[in-house]
């Protein structure tokens, strides 16, 4: 759990000063943000989250699960009128976050959406907590320091929206609960949001910047306000062609690291950062290197650093059944071609203790938005456990895992299901 102690003074100026030597003027595309006590429009007038009402719900006939992983007791299923979409982060194994469009005008190819709510996982209503929604607001990405704060950006027309809080958890099981925010709530960032990530006493944010080769991050303590943060702007030789596309790693203590992914062509590297209080410029690392030259879909830093990628390149209408399926490149050991008709329209790669769970969602035609779920396990050497399984049709779905206990969400139509799976085996 992350630990909100304050900084001392004399650390905090000395971070300052330091950093302060890479905050160069090109690259610092969010240095203007909007006052903090300014607030961003939240919701379209009367757009609210819906309730969820969560049953119990056998659902081994509805689903089929990749090997070696098996459901576990405690399976709920919400019908929701709605269309929705989910959202979850890393080792959030009871709470998603549903996004959720008009009743009207929205087909499956729409991405217009005007509310969201974290909703946590319990028989009967689901007690929820509304996020700040601003108008126009799309491309959510979600962060979960501890298991009772969340920290959610969203794109915008002119940069992005983030809103931090902590959800209340009670006993009673009441519909809809607080919004308890943190620093100023929602707040405007002058630049588009790529990536949010906390680590040891502290949270960044990798911040999308007009130069290749150049990571632009903010850094600072979950209860502050972001304008309060530092800003970093951070090169390596190496990745003078590249973008930066997570943000894999970030500690906050002492002056600060952070581990960033880039990505150009036709190779993706891993890029350390680490600045020490006796040294005036950070200390830049390549410590991964991986091949993905026909584009990347998602990446992890553990058990090992890992890539997913498209299988081969992509036609104008990016069906093409050359590039179905997706490949796992980890940074050591073999890649694995996982294959499915056509392309992934979306795709994850969820750390399990001793590899990972790949899963990816892909349309059953190529003019048909009625979409598959595939999955398959894959050990840390880069060795699949099984052939892809198909899990079911989704509409939308999500992933989080702690270690081996996998938390899954499909929605398919006007239904919600969450699912509790363990991925463990006995590696030789």
């Amino acid at each position: 759990m992350l630990k909100n102690a304050p900084m001392r003074p004399p650390r905090r100026a000395l971070r300052a000063a330091l950093w302060g030597v890479l905050a160069l003027a090109q690259g610092c595309d969010s240095c203007a943000d909007e006052p903090p006590n300014k607030a961003t429009p939240t919701a379209a007038a009367g757009a609210r989250a819906e309730d969820w009402t969560l049953g119990a719900a056998g659902l081994q006939q509805s689903f089929a699960l990749p090997p070696p992983c098996r459901l576990l007791e405690g399976s709920l299923r919400a019908a929701v009128e709605r269309p929705t979409q989910v959202v979850t982060a890393a080792g959030a194994l009871d709470q998603v976050i549903g996004v959720q469009g008009p009743l009207l005008g929205l087909t499956a190819a729409t991405t217009s959406h005007d509310a969201a709510s974290i909703y946590r996982m319990q028989h009967g209503p689901a007690p929820h907590h509304d996020v700040g929604w601003p108008q126009q607001g799309n491309a959510l990405r979600a962060y979960q320091p501890d298991k009772d704060t969340w920290m959610v950006s969203y794109a915008e027309a002119a940069g992005s929206a983030v809103w931090k809080g902590r959800v209340r958890r009670r006993a009673d099981a009441g519909r809809r609960e607080g919004k308890p925010t943190l620093g100023a709530g929602v707040q405007k960032i002058n630049a588009r949001v790529l990536d949010l990530r906390c680590g040891n006493r502290g949270c960044g944010m990798l911040l999308a910047s007009q130069q290749r080769g150049v990571a632009t991050l903010r850094l600072g303590d979950i209860d502050d306000a972001i304008h309060n943060w530092l800003t970093l702007t951070m090169r390596h030789d190496d990745v003078q062609r590249a973008r930066p596309i997570s943000l894999l790693a970030v500690d906050n203590s002492g002056v600060g690291s952070a581990r960033v992914a880039f990505v150009d062509d036709v190779r993706l590297r891993v890029v350390g950062y680490q600045q020490s209080e006796d040294a005036p410029l950070p200390q830049t690392t390549v410590v991964a290197s991986m091949q993905v030259p026909h584009g990347v879909l998602a990446v992890v830093d553990t058990p090992q650093p890992a890539a997913l990628a498209y299988t081969g390149p992509l036609d104008a209408r990016g069906c093409s059944a050359a590039a179905g399926g997706v490949l796992l490149v980890p940074a050591t050991g073999q890649a694995a071609t996982l294959r499915s008709p056509l392309p992934p329209s979306e795709a994850t790669l969820t750390p399990l203790s001793q590899g990972w769970l790949v899963s990816w969602r892909s349309p059953l035609r190529c003019t048909s938005h009625q979409q598959l779920l595939y999955a398959a396990v894959v050990g840390p050497q880069g060795r699949p456990l099984a052939p892809v399984t198909t899990v079911g049709e989704a509409d939308s779905y999500a992933v989080s895992a702690r270690q081996d206990e996998v938390a899954v969400w499909v929605v398919q139509g006007h239904t919600v299901s969450w699912m509790r799976w363990h991925c463990g085996w006995r590696h030789p």
